[in-house]
């Protein structure tokens, strides 16, 4: 119900839902210009789930959510809007309101659960299976423009084993310097 209610106050915003009594303020795809690209994005720590499943290792918003008064309720995405099980709804939602493109970030903690070294093959299957669909859907533009390399240095420095070892921080000078 949430995603649902969600994708439907981004088609009330910008007037691509197909709901009879919508006001839209006279806003609609035609006043933005030819090429316009209508999409969502979300964090992959705030829909995913699966916090403590799937092999995904410790991020720094774990600890930080669990630490009382950070957040209201009290509340941890360790369920989150379970994408990890729920990622068709959600991209079939994206087609059903006509959203051009889906920008999504990668768990750094899902892939390399220590940080670095072992993979997490359970974790790059689910964003295998996620990515594919998108492209069946044809809701994905190119992998290239879904993924920012700017995003990835943020992930990475949510990484708790990462933290411990102040490996990020080498890891994403080497990224940025590659950066245009």
């Amino acid at each position: 119900m949430k995603r649902l209610l969600l994708c439907f106050a981004f088609a009330v915003i910008i007037g691509i839902g197909n709901v009879a009594v919508m006001d839209t303020g006279r806003l609609s795809r035609e006043s933005f210009p030819m090429g316009f690209v209508f999409g969502t994005s979300t964090s992959a720590y705030q829909v995913e789930g699966m916090a403590n499943k799937g092999g995904r290792g410790p991020s720094i918003w774990d600890v930080y959510v669990k630490q009382p008064g950070h957040i209201a309720n009290n509340d941890t995405a360790d369920v989150a809007d379970d994408q990890y099980h729920h990622y068709k709804e959600d991209v079939d939602l994206l087609a059903k309101f006509n959203f051009d493109a889906y920008r999504f970030s990668i768990s750094w903690s899902r892939i390399f659960p220590e940080g670095v070294g072992k993979v997490n093959w359970a974790g790059v299957a689910y964003y295998n299976r996620m990515i594919n669909y998108l492209v069946k859907k044809e809701r994905i533009m190119s992998i290239m423009q879904s993924f920012a390399l700017r995003h990835l240095v943020i992930e990475l420095r949510t990484s708790l084993p990462l933290m411990n070892q102040g490996l990020w921080l080498l890891l994403a000078s080497i990224m940025v310097s590659f950066l245009p």
